[in-house]
């Protein structure tokens, strides 16, 4: 798993959090959702990637852009010293020096300074919704299963993410510490959401494969509540080189005689 992987999965699934028609999942706000993203991602080694989808987190309440101006003194004056341009204050604001602009995540400390003086028009944050990496599973998936027959963008980014959290899931429950010891009736619930034929073919595009192909052994060695888990996409892949190998006897040749 590498964390190009992570970050494109996190952003995919900030694109179909912002396109969903019901602003609410499992009546958990999108912002609380987006929450747990970033910081599931923090657990890897990722790099800062909310500017990717700069405009979606702003839209879901998550994101706050401040020109630097508007930060108490003390937040202004440590944006204005960063040598390089950009980077992080103590506060959790990410500094743009260049565009003059501090962005302000929720959940981070500034963010309550901030909405307490009036710069941000968003409420003071009170308390975020608890959720460990399966809970924001049981969130992402179903959304994403209920949203595939779409259509368009909005139906390929919904196949990108099952196949995203499908693939990955696993890795990042080890990576958070979360066993799933005794849920193996909820992970069987999401293994099957999962098992669509359509999202598997996007396999190669979204450089999965060696991720799919190594989830029995990843599964059967550290995660035994998700025993069963590789079995779609295995079955799938035998199934397709069963296709490629009947094909590859029937091509015709110039004389009308096929390879056998």
């Amino acid at each position: 798993m590498s964390m190009h992987q992570i970050e494109d999965m996190i952003e995919s699934t900030v694109r179909l959090l912002a396109g969903s028609v019901d602003s609410r999942a499992n009546d958990i706000p999108p912002r609380d959702i987006c929450y747990h993203l970033y910081r599931m991602q923090d657990q890897c080694d990722c790099g800062y990637t909310m500017l990717r989808v700069e405009e979606q987190l702003i839209q879901m309440g998550f994101l706050a852009r401040v020109p630097i101006e508007q930060l108490p003194e003390h937040e202004r004056d440590a944006a204005r010293s960063l040598t390089d341009r950009t980077g992080f204050l103590p506060s959790g604001a990410y500094i743009d020096g260049e565009q003059e602009l501090a962005y302000v995540a929720y959940g981070k400390p500034i963010w309550n300074t901030l909405a307490e003086t009036g710069v941000l028009s968003q409420p003071q944050i009170t308390s975020v919704t608890k959720m460990d990496v399966l809970a924001l599973a049981e969130v992402v998936m179903p959304l994403a299963a209920g949203r595939l027959a779409a259509g368009g963008k909005a139906g390929e980014t919904a196949a990108e993410v099952l196949l995203y959290w499908y693939a990955l899931l696993p890795a990042m429950m080890l990576t958070t510490g979360y066993d799933g010891e005794g849920e193996e009736e909820r992970v069987l619930r999401l293994r099957n959401l999962a098992a669509v034929p359509e999202i598997f073919k996007r396999v190669h595009a979204l450089r999965l494969t060696s991720e799919l192909e190594d989830l029995d052994d990843l599964v059967e060695e550290d995660l035994p509540c998700l025993s069963g888990w590789a079995e779609p996409y295995l079955q799938w892949a035998k199934e397709e080189a069963g296709k490629t190998k009947k094909r590859c006897r029937t091509i015709p040749f110039p004389n009308g005689t096929g390879r056998v």
